[in-house]
């Protein structure tokens, strides 16, 4: 009888437990708040139309990027050594091809070439845009905190098979060290990114002639 007392109240105290870390994950789940999408986006109104028009077709393609980048999950590096991601917040698409659909918006407003595309129908065109992203992160230092963006561009004439190439750096400090500060600077960024982009483009067509 001993025994099966010893016997019940052991399943009368596993049943307690369980019952009491089942609530408590529970509890815990629900007082999560609800986790935050974010994007990169432009601000049509403040797209220039460009003087140059080259009459001539442009093919964007998604940056080549390492898998640990490329990403919905929001990074953040701290000191250089750890790294990790937040937990309540998320891009919207992988950078990879946000920052594809940014640059093919940003140019088809400005209107350099007849069309941008950035589909993946294999479709003829005089110019290709490519790419590769090297930082798209949040970056803390001690007790401060930056938006990295770093991405390398070759632009590619398809006839002549003539390149241009140019590596964009950016590195900016967050006012606050939130999440949200970071999207806005990263968002800013990109604004300048897409700014500058344009201006080699330019550059480099004016340098080749165009036929």
């Amino acid at each position: 009888m001993d025994q099966e007392r010893r016997m019940n109240f052991l399943r009368i105290l596993t049943l307690v437990i369980f019952l009491f870390l089942f609530s408590g994950c529970f509890s815990l789940t629900k007082e999560l708040p609800p986790q935050k999408t974010y994007t990169i986006g432009l601000n049509n109104k403040e797209i220039k139309k460009s003087k140059l028009n080259t009459k001539k077709s442009l093919k964007v393609y998604e940056p080549k990027v390492i898998n640990s980048l490329n990403t919905k999950a929001m990074n953040y590096i701290k000191d250089n050594i750890y790294k990790s991601s937040y937990v309540l917040s998320k891009w919207s698409d992988e950078p990879s091809r946000m920052i594809q659909q940014l640059i093919s918006s940003y140019l088809n407003k400005t209107q350099i070439f007849e069309y941008v595309s950035s589909s993946d129908l294999r479709l003829k065109s005089d110019y290709k845009l490519l790419s590769e992203l090297i930082s798209f992160e949040h970056i803390y230092i001690k007790n401060n905190s930056f938006a990295s963006l770093e991405i390398r561009v070759f632009l590619i004439d398809n006839k002549s098979k003539k390149t241009y190439f140019q590596t964009f750096s950016y590195l900016e400090k967050l006012p606050e060290n939130t999440t949200k500060e970071y999207v806005v600077t990263m968002n800013s960024i990109s604004k300048t990114f897409t700014e500058d982009l344009t201006l080699f483009i330019i550059n480099s067509l004016n340098n080749h002639t165009i036929k």
